[in-house]
């Protein structure tokens, strides 16, 4: 789809399953926890964790039971380390054209200001964004219009999209404020089900993309 942009043009995006797959830092800190615990035979032990993780059982309670670990701790590595991920292709040269044409760009995310942290600073994306939203920062996930009032204040009379994937709270607020909205299709990866039969108008995008190849910037 084609994005006409200049200087009166706002792109936000989200992060997870947006700009990279959120399973790779799943599997980035099930490996790290796993090698830490065992290392002699940890990729035993990760594959038993990713497992227990695609059947949606309790992981860390595997762990505390079979390894006498800290649940408290496991918390805290899985959330603090420094994730092995990589953005999805074409990410950086959508963000580029959008600079080059003197476009804002913005992410709105939810989590915990380490988390999301790191992984902007792995994914080497910092130095794209004129602003950044972390629900733990702000104290309002994106169940909340709160951080997209916040931005639509900054940028009146503005374009604004959001670009997101995740329809149970990713597109409602922005488009009841008249932006905007693109959604990336799952690629099979994404950690939570788009579930789309099953969602009112209002909480879908606008447009749905396959990936940021098919964004036209102009």
């Amino acid at each position: 789809m084609d994005l006409e942009v200049n200087y009166n043009t706002v792109v936000v995006f989200d992060l997870d399953d947006t700009l990279y797959n959120e399973v790779d830092f799943v599997r980035s800190a099930f490996r790290e926890i796993a090698m830490t615990t065992d290392p002699v035979q940890w990729q035993e032990l990760y594959a038993i964790m990713f497992s227990f993780f695609r059947r949606k059982k309790d992981v860390f309670a595997y762990l505390v039971k079979n390894f006498e670990l800290d649940k408290d701790h496991l918390i805290q590595v899985y959330r603090n380390h420094k994730p092995d991920i990589y953005l999805r292709p074409y990410v950086k040269e959508v963000m580029e054209q959008i600079k080059q044409r003197n476009g804002v760009i913005g992410l709105i995310t939810d989590g915990r200001s380490i988390t999301q942290t790191n992984k902007i600073e792995e994914l080497h994306i910092g130095s794209y964004f004129d602003f950044i939203h972390i629900s733990e920062e702000s104290g309002h996930e994106k169940t909340s219009a709160y951080n997209f009032e916040r931005v639509s204040e900054k940028y009146p009379g503005f374009q604004l999209f959001y670009i997101g994937d995740n329809p149970a709270k990713d597109f409602y607020h922005p488009n009841q404020a008249g932006w905007a909205t693109i959604g990336i299709l799952d690629n099979g990866l994404h950690i939570h089900n788009q579930n789309i039969c099953e969602q009112k108008k209002e909480y879908l995008p606008d447009n749905w993309i396959w990936n940021f190849k098919d964004l036209k910037i102009s």
